[in-house]
């Protein structure tokens, strides 16, 4: 019956489709699960030399912070002993030109952890965007379950059309025969 033709090329329609948006499906699916591992390894990479500038940054500013203490203490011996007209002004001024270089490099020791600190920041919100890009794989991976459900419910449609084309026939001949 025409009923039976259209159901049977509706269904073939809706395999079709289903078989086109679960192939877009998939390769959607398998570029964005590509690019995430790529920039994934990359981000935990990145992470790790950032955490380690890091270390390193504090690490020179702790030995820079001892240099300027250890400067500061001879500055002020210094200046006692100038006082005390034991030592020249030549000699005091060369321990304050060595406080002042050691205050300097403290100064600047502090500017590289902060800078270290701030682009293992910004390594932080690379790997926050990375959970993003994951979030987005899971969601091309739900299509892709939802599209091969799709097409799996038509391919039932597809049967159960047969199915009653069968059922027809059977029951054409039936009749024929009485």
């Amino acid at each position: 019956t025409i009923e039976l033709e259209l159901a049977h090329v509706l269904a073939a329609g809706q395999i079709e489709r289903s078989d086109a948006v679960l192939g877009a499906s998939q390769s959607q699916l398998a570029e964005a699960e590509r690019a995430v591992a790529l920039e994934d390894q990359r981000v935990k990479a990145e992470l790790r030399e950032k955490e380690a500038a890091v270390e390193e940054a504090k690490a020179q500013l702790l030995g820079a912070k001892v240099k300027q203490d250890i400067a500061l203490a001879d500055l002020r011996r210094a200046e006692q002993l100038f006082q005390d007209g034991i030592i020249a002004a030549e000699q005091r001024d060369q321990a304050t030109a060595a406080y002042e270089q050691a205050e300097a490099a403290y100064q600047s020791a502090q500017e590289a952890r902060n800078k270290s600190e701030a682009l293992l920041e910004r390594a932080h919100a690379d790997s926050r965007r990375v959970q993003l890009l994951l979030d987005n794989v899971r969601t091309q991976q739900r299509k892709v379950r939802e599209s091969a459900a799709l097409k799996a419910l038509a391919l039932a449609e597809q049967q159960r059309v047969k199915m009653n084309e069968e059922v027809v026939k059977t029951l054409r001949a039936k009749v024929k025969e009485a």
